[in-house]
């Protein structure tokens, strides 16, 4: 499911001493969860570190290792935001595919990155015994809280979205989309917009987007200016001016913050550990 891989983006200096890492969860769980992430520091930075979170479709569970108190289910809904993380951070995240969480027993929060977790699920426990532990540990760990929330129903494997991505590089038209899911376009709306919150053509942004970042997709648009506007326009009015010079970035560089891969202790062979440069 590599055809869809969210990307981040990050500003400012001292991004040298910024680590961040992604492993892929066991067999059973692909169709649920796309990657383990952790983004630490190893150093006091010396100013706030800024996070660029770029629109995905995605839910994340966030897991804050320096304040235990802080955890939670978060997603953007196809918003730009910046995050100031501070000088010094250590956050465990599962990153799941979209349409899999289910919102009717617990609604993500938009942005949630810094609240503490009020919620009926054994999160802060999870958090807890997650704290201290090597990074190998730590997945054993989540892979049994993604476990035990899907025998809940919490999460399950979103069959539509599945076929969407499985055949992404032949889609370009909503139409096709309903195709390759092989049901209605009507029908497509009603089904994407309640599992992921988008509508079809703004879900194909979402999706172009990401890719884009590889390098893949930037065809797609005829100019920079084509690439920002279909964008800019998912965007609430507040975001508007943030995204608009997000994207006219992204478009000149095309590329996301680079990476440096790096040989890190106790992780997993097959881990893809960096050190943001």
């Amino acid at each position: 499911m590599d055809r869809y891989s969210p990307i981040g983006n990050s500003k400012g200096k001292n991004k040298n001493t910024v680590l961040f890492c992604e492993a892929k969860p066991p067999g059973h769980l692909t169709s649920v969860v796309h990657r383990y992430v952790k983004i630490w520091t190893d150093k006091l930075l010396d100013r706030d570190y800024q996070f660029h979170a770029l629109p995905d479709a995605c839910t994340y569970l966030i897991f804050d290792q320096l304040r235990p108190e802080v955890v939670g289910p978060t997603t953007l809904r196809g918003s730009s935001m910046e995050f100031n993380l501070g000088k010094r951070f250590h956050y465990l995240n599962i990153r799941f595919f979209p349409g899999t969480w289910q919102t009717d027993y617990s609604q993500p929060f938009v942005g949630q990155i810094n609240q503490p977790y009020s919620g009926n699920l054994p999160l802060l426990a999870i958090n807890q015994e997650l704290h201290g532990r090597p990074f190998k540990q730590q997945q054993e760990i989540l892979t049994q809280c993604v476990e035990e929330l899907v025998n809940r129903k919490i999460l399950v494997t979103s069959v539509l979205v599945m076929r969407i991505l499985k055949k992404l590089d032949s889609i370009n038209l909503v139409e096709e989309k309903a195709k390759a899911t092989r049901i209605s376009p009507r029908h497509l709306q009603r089904c994407l917009k309640r599992e992921t919150g988008f509508t079809p053509h703004d879900f194909l942004k979402i999706i172009r987007l990401q890719r884009s970042l590889s390098g893949s997709d930037l065809d797609q648009y005829f100019d920079q200016a084509h690439f920002i506007r279909s964008f800019v326009a998912l965007q609430t009015e507040r975001h508007q001016n943030f995204t608009t010079n997000l994207m006219s970035d992204i478009y000149n560089t095309r590329a996301h913050v680079p990476l440096v891969c790096l040989s890190v202790p106790n992780f997993n062979e097959g881990d893809e550990c960096c050190r943001l440069v």
